[in-house]
């Protein structure tokens, strides 16, 4: 996904529009602050079973990376293709975009694997497609509601599972160029059936602020910068992760974060935007992952 973005513009304060905006952000807030209420009493009335633990089908929330938990490796690739049927023309004519994600994980995965990799080493496949709604709400502000359904398969178990999730992002840029800024936010709540089994969900939200520092080095038109963010994650339902050495781990928050060199305006492959290129580093009391990093993430 990339930020929005405007030339800047001066400043100028106006009461009866700025207590309009007020009374907008007031209600949109309380709307979700309602969904996130309900889905967060639905997570905590799962029932607390130790085998209940974070299960392959929940690669399809995560980017391409490295992750680990205590000694098990993980590594997971994933393609978010999509096609924007509609840009957005306001509040009152929201974009629309078809998302169409792919992820393949390798399970206990090592670095020093990979020139002997094949086919049939990979472990997990995803895809879950949806539907993403694109409100501009004002020059400065978007909100982007979104749901997926799709499919799930585990080629070790030979089993599989129905996927499904929603979620609402929301980007705020402040209009600033020395640095930019931009101020995120996400709610997400996703879950899956598999066969034969009992269905389980989790709930995110997420806080982020990205820093975009302009580097005065032009390549063609191409303005470049470095973008850096810090992102924290925190599920009110705790993650619990399977059995590994005999221990069980779970944690409640994550903390990420970002460094990469990006260009303006982005890159487009495939439906996919993009406006960098670096590394994230995405950590918990228990949790490790390096991520690819080709936006900000929200």
């Amino acid at each position: 996904m990339s930020c929005h973005r405007a030339e800047e513009k001066p400043v100028k304060i106006r009461v009866r529009p700025l207590l309009r905006k007020r009374g907008l952000t007031l209600i949109l807030l309380l709307l979700i602050a309602g969904w996130l209420s309900i889905l967060t009493s639905q997570a905590q009335s799962l029932p607390e079973d130790p085998d209940n633990a974070v299960h392959y089908s929940f690669s399809a929330l995560l980017g391409t990376g490295y992750y680990t938990v205590g000694d098990r490796r993980v590594a997971v690739l994933r393609a978010p293709l999509s096609y924007e049927v509609r840009e957005t023309g306001g509040p009152k004519e929201p974009g629309i975009r078809i998302k169409i994600p792919v992820t393949v994980g390798l399970h206990n995965f090592k670095i020093d694997d990979i020139p002997d990799l094949r086919l049939d080493d990979l472990v997990t496949t995803t895809i879950m497609p949806g539907v993403e709604f694109n409100y501009q709400i004002n020059d400065q502000w978007a909100i982007d509601p979104a749901v997926h359904i799709g499919y799930g398969r585990d080629m070790t178990n030979n089993d599989s599972s129905l996927l499904w999730g929603g979620n609402i992002r929301s980007r705020y840029d402040f209009h600033t160029t020395k640095p930019g800024l931009t101020l995120g936010s996400e709610a997400l709540y996703a879950g899956y059936h598999p066969d034969g089994g009992s269905s389980d969900s989790i709930v995110r939200l997420s806080l982020g602020l990205d820093v975009r520092i302009p580097t005065g080095w032009q390549i063609g038109n191409n303005n470049m910068f470095i973008g850096t963010h810090a992102t924290g994650f925190y599920y009110p339902v705790s993650l619990r992760f399977p059995k590994i050495d005999r221990e069980r781990y779970k944690t409640t928050t994550e903390i990420e974060f970002g460094l990469a060199l990006g260009r303006d305006p982005p890159f487009e492959v495939l439906g996919f935007k993009f406006d960098r290129v670096g590394l994230a580093y995405r950590f918990s009391d228990v949790t490790s992952a390096i991520i690819l990093n080709t936006s900000f993430p929200f």
